[in-house]
């Protein structure tokens, strides 16, 4: 198969088997600009992402979206914070700051920044995510509002999205188009480096979810290619929520107490960014009007 991102020839690298159909998928990989892929995933979207995935139910069932959105001390409010003070780190943000959270599944990022302030924050998802996080009277956008959003955004985040993408390269210029001329993308993302060698052994490989994977270097390819200005800003405030999040869902600790409380958290996390390069993609700007395309 050709690569998604500079069309190369990309080698097959083994394969890995669902944990939940038992389905077996193959895994491709580019040696030109490193990207990795799932050469086989799944299409069936409504039925990966129905009601039982975002009740833990379902793929990836490390993850309930429907928990957290009723508890209000969900470890994920770490990760919600951490995002933010990232954010915050590459650009000044206020309650005009026009934000939208792309994939943003139930809508629980969304309603934590407009309770801090961000009164102009919506989300977009599709699926039963777009269904059901109108039930939840969460501000959002369909996908038709997204297609007329163009220079809309000043920031834009998208919180492990882009692993789920197929066409990774469409989700990051439809992104760039939403962007105002100087707004930001900041995202999150895994990092493939560390397991160039041997990515059937990485957790990170859901293969019925997970079918795009990123180097540094590859984001920041896929960033020019989509209009979008990548910079690489390393370990910014903000990160140590965020990689306590990922160390405790790992864990699978879904919410915060007194015993995860005491863990040197901003050590910890400077141990783990370094072995596995967390921090290392990039963040992404839009310049001129014109950048998209």
């Amino acid at each position: 198969m050709r690569c998604k991102i500079c069309q190369s020839e990309m080698r097959d690298v083994g394969t890995k088997v669902s944990a939940q159909t038992e389905r077996v998928f193959n895994l491709a990989h580019c040696e030109v600009c490193q990207f990795s892929c799932v050469s086989n995933p799944r299409v069936d979207f409504e039925q990966i992402y129905d009601e039982a995935y975002y009740r833990g139910e379902g793929a990836d069932p490390s993850v309930s979206y429907e928990t957290e959105a009723g508890d209000p001390r969900t470890s994920r409010r770490y990760e919600w914070r951490g995002m933010l003070r990232v954010v915050q780190s590459v650009r000044p943000v206020g309650e005009e700051t026009e934000w939208l959270d792309f994939g943003c599944g139930l809508g629980g990022f969304v309603e934590y920044l407009r309770a801090h302030g961000f009164r102009r924050a919506v989300g977009h998802d599709e699926g039963y995510a777009a269904r059901r996080v109108e039930t939840l009277n969460i501000p959002s956008l369909s996908a038709r509002d997204l297609d007329s959003a163009n220079g809309r955004f000043d920031v834009i985040t998208a919180i492990e999205v882009l692993e789920h993408a197929l066409d990774p390269l469409a989700v990051l210029r439809q992104m760039c188009s939403a962007l105002k001329p100087g707004g930001v993308l900041v995202l999150t993302t895994g990092n493939a480096k560390p397991y160039r060698d041997k990515l059937t052994a990485w957790s990170y490989v859901v293969p019925d979810v997970h079918v795009s994977f990123f180097e540094p270097e590859t984001l920041a390819r896929a960033m020019r290619l989509a209009g979008l200005t990548p910079e690489h800003r390393g370990h910014s405030p903000g990160w140590t929520d965020i990689i306590r999040y990922k160390v405790l869902k790992s864990l699978h600790v879904q919410r915060q107490s007194w015993s995860e409380a005491i863990v040197p958290w901003p050590v910890v996390a400077r141990i783990v960014d370094w072995r596995l390069g967390v921090s290392a993609q990039p963040v992404g700007s839009r310049g001129d009007e014109d950048s998209s395309a």
